[in-house]
């Protein structure tokens, strides 16, 4: 009985067909068993250190990323803003040569309608 304890108790601790080598005084762990989820376990937490590690390298430089990308954006909203400023000064002074010309003229044909009209009543 106390013997068929302590076998279960190895299996539970080391894995089913656990071996206890007596050469090498180590025991070779079996299927299953606390010692080997533990180990699994461990390897596990190696494996996501090294996950969290490759994560935080690429990760890492998006904030510098995103200002760079902040300042570049800036810029050439600030650059886009001058150019259609000046474009607008150019609609401006356009808008104004064509007004003063179209203002001329229409002076200009009523000059000369006023003046036609005088010689039509002088001449009657």
């Amino acid at each position: 009985m106390l013997q068929d304890e302590r076998h279960a108790l190895g299996e539970t601790l080391f894995g089913t067909n656990y071996v206890f080598d007596q050469n090498d005084q180590v025991i070779r762990l079996g299927a299953g068993g606390l010692f080997k989820e533990r180990l699994e376990l461990r390897l596990i937490g190696q494996g996501k250190t090294e996950l969290n590690n490759q994560l935080e390298s690429i990760f890492l430089p998006l904030p510098r990323f995103l200002d760079q990308i902040g300042e570049f954006v800036q810029s050439n909203s600030k650059e886009l803003e001058q150019e259609i400023g000046d474009q607008l000064t150019d609609v401006r002074l356009r808008i104004i040569w064509i007004s003063a010309i179209g203002i001329v003229i229409l002076l200009l044909l009523a000059w000369a309608i006023s003046r036609k009209m005088t010689r039509n009543y002088q001449g009657s």
